[in-house]
């Protein structure tokens, strides 16, 4: 009798035992789902704020630099001509994220460069829409640039204006993102931000400062070759990212 007791009190307690590991289980992974859900959450959130804000940029400004948050078509030309200046375009396939209406193409056009191939990705449907209007021969995708697949399609990617906007945890956004552009090129990358040596007069609420330094060192975690230039605008730096030392080929 006594032992069939003890038997029942071990097998109880192990049963408690059980069950308290399973909750305990359930709340970790029920916190993880939660997280993970908070997460997708702020995403769209972000992604839905930086829509609506350039969309309705394009609505009051229409299709000028403004609806870029450029200050005008000349700052706007500067960035163009400092983000290209680090390869050489003829023959190339390029990819253009964040293209807004296709202004970069548009200047790529105006210089004459033999046979590269362009192709621009947009969230924005109505950016996309405009772009298609203003360029028809031109390839123009509306998608998350994060989210598709590409396999192996462009030799060189630009990003200009695109990591402007100021979401919730930029820093770890920007880092995703530059390892995304500099995977998907053959040859490699060229973006721009705006920088966090800026008078405070001239800052928005809305834009990420960045630190030249910061960016700089993350990008030479991802690639050996790197070039920062920050000597076209005071607020502005250019960062080239290369697959390779373009000065010996290897």
């Amino acid at each position: 009798m006594i032992i069939c007791c003890l038997l029942a009190l071990v097998l109880i307690t192990i049963l408690r035992i059980c069950i308290y590991n399973i909750y305990l289980l359930d709340s970790i992974v029920g916190g993880e789902k939660t997280s993970d859900n908070s997460e997708i959450e702020k995403k769209k959130k972000d992604k839905t704020k930086i829509i609506s804000f350039y969309e309705e940029l394009l609505k009051q400004h229409e299709d000028t630099p403004q609806a870029f948050d450029w200050g005008c078509k000349k700052s706007q030309i500067n960035r163009f001509k400092v983000l290209i200046e680090g390869f050489d375009l003829e023959g190339k396939k390029l990819l253009d994220v964040g293209c807004g209406t296709g202004d970069l193409y548009g200047f790529l056009i105006s210089l004459e460069i033999k046979n590269f191939g362009y192709t621009g990705i947009d969230i924005s449907e109505r950016m996309i829409e405009q772009a298609r209007k203003k360029f028809p021969n031109a390839n123009f995708i509306k998608d998350d640039f994060l989210k598709r697949n590409f396999n192996g399609d462009f030799d060189i990617v630009f990003v200009s204006g695109a990591f402007n906007y100021k979401c919730k945890d930029h820093f770890e956004f920007l880092k995703k993102a530059i390892k995304k552009v500099y995977k998907i090129s053959n040859i490699g990358v060229g973006f721009n931000l705006t920088s966090a040596y800026v008078d405070s007069e001239y800052k928005t609420n809305h834009t990420y400062y960045a630190d030249p330094g910061k960016i700089f060192s993350l990008c030479k975690s991802i690639s050996k070759w790197v070039t920062l230039r920050h000597d076209y605008a005071p607020h502005d730096f250019t960062i080239y990212l290369y697959k390779y030392n373009k000065y010996n080929g290897g």
